[in-house]
């Protein structure tokens, strides 16, 4: 698989007391994206959780930087907001320092079914439980970094197209989170360019469309438009369902314990709830 170069091989120590069971079902998912070589980009990091997937898969698979809502301490205190956890897991998991709250944007909440887990001990229950994956935004290159994360190993850039191959090295359910991620994102650039959005929403959307660039001349104009048609030209052209019947039809698997692999494409996908952000001072 086409990708770029691995992480700097510089280890950061990032263990500490936020490596506690978590008090709550809230995850921070970030997405780190970036544009290079005419193609949109992806941070992805090789989640090594046995309970990812031993029985699933025959090895570790990539998944986006993300992790549940923890203390700050081991004594206990207030539970970390979405976005507090979101650029922790960025860090601890992807080595991505130096990271603000303003530099990411809210983009989608979504709600999907998984394995129960014991919150006290972080263990699973054999139940089933509705998680919350709080979806936030990075644009622009960023070094990934080493951790000496336990579960996560590996960040690098990957190819979005990539992602979507059925030949991809992704978790099947964090292939899904991205592909209607990006979706949504899409939509609000297309919100953005008809005026609808305000504030930090609108200056992340500058960032992204490079509007104080299209204004530096006119070669520079028509430079930044041609960009902007192939970033749209590809996220209006994602089609969840399809993508996911595709790389469904490349991996059979017997195992029934595969997600996805008892059910149609779309019956997977339907179990994808896409809700409004929560709301980031």
């Amino acid at each position: 698989m086409a990708q770029a170069a691995q992480a700097v091989h510089e280890q950061l120590h990032v263990r500490g007391p936020r490596d506690i069971a978590p008090f709550t079902g809230g995850r921070g998912t970030m997405l780190f994206l970036k544009w290079e070589d005419g193609e949109l980009w992806i941070a992805g990091i090789r989640d090594v959780d046995p309970r990812k997937w031993k029985d699933k898969y025959p090895s570790p698979r990539f998944a986006t930087p993300g992790g549940m809502q923890k203390d700050w301490t081991p004594d206990g205190g207030d539970i970390e907001t979405c976005i507090e956890a979101a650029i922790q897991e960025g860090l601890e998991e992807a080595g991505v320092r130096n990271i603000r709250a303003a530099d990411v944007y809210p983009l989608t909440t979504v709600v999907k079914g998984v394995p129960g887990r014991d919150f006290r001990n972080d263990t699973e229950t054999g139940t089933r439980m509705n998680a919350m994956y709080h979806i936030f935004v990075h644009w622009g290159p960023v070094e990934l970094n080493e951790t000496d994360d336990v579960d996560a190993k590996e960040p690098m850039w990957f190819r979005v197209r990539d992602v979507f191959s059925p030949a991809n090295e992704w978790y099947f359910l964090h292939v899904a989170l991205v592909v209607g991620s990006l979706k949504i994102f899409g939509e609000h650039i297309e919100s953005y360019l008809k005026g609808e959005l305000t504030g930090r929403a609108a200056q992340f959307f500058e960032r992204v469309l490079r509007a104080n660039d299209a204004k530096a001349s006119t070669k520079a104009a028509f430079e930044v438009h041609e960009y902007r048609k192939m970033l749209l030209d590809g996220l209006r052209s994602i089609n969840p369902v399809l993508l996911i019947e595709g790389i469904m039809a490349a991996n059979p698997q017997p195992n029934r314990r595969r997600p996805g692999s008892s059910q149609s494409a779309e019956t997977f996908w339907n179990g994808f709830q896409f809700f409004p952000p929560p709301v980031v001072e």
